[in-house]
């Protein structure tokens, strides 16, 4: 069996016998949050990761912290090649029900684990760059 998947106007093809016709609501998706069973939900289609935590380059935490999750954002947010989203084909598990579609997609940006909420890092940096320049300026300001 062929299965494609279409993101950004570009299409991925497997010849995997992924299971595209499964269903699942985000309440099954949730119930995948666990050590031995990882799925996210990215763009309304439901991956398997759990294999796949040890091999992301950004680290398991990442996958560890949406697992169970909406992940679109995040995914779509940390700026993934197209050989990124050509491995999703092959933990491609299924897609979310038509009803819960669209429904979650910002809720995983706000969920907290362990009192931290998934990030990319640039934040990060962005607020250090202007803490230094501003400690510059000051500096810079007072001297004269």
């Amino acid at each position: 069996q062929l299965v494609s998947i279409s993101y950004n106007h570009v299409l991925f093809f497997s010849s995997s016998p992924a299971m595209a016709s499964k269903l699942f609501s985000l309440a099954d998706v949730a119930k995948h949050n666990t050590k031995n069973s990882k799925y996210i939900v990215i763009d309304d289609k439901v991956y398997n990761v759990t294999k796949f935590v040890d091999e992301h380059p950004g680290g398991a935490e990442v996958i560890d912290q949406l697992a169970g999750l909406d992940a679109t954002n995040a995914f779509d947010d940390i700026g993934h090649t197209a050989d990124a989203r050509a491995q999703l084909v092959d933990l491609l598990v299924g897609e979310l029900r038509e009803e819960d579609r669209g429904k979650n997609t910002k809720s995983a940006q706000a969920q907290t684990v362990n009192g931290s909420t998934p990030s990319n890092g640039w934040t990060s940096l962005i607020l250090l760059a202007v803490a230094v320049a501003l400690a510059a300026f000051s500096f810079t300001y007072f001297q004269s």
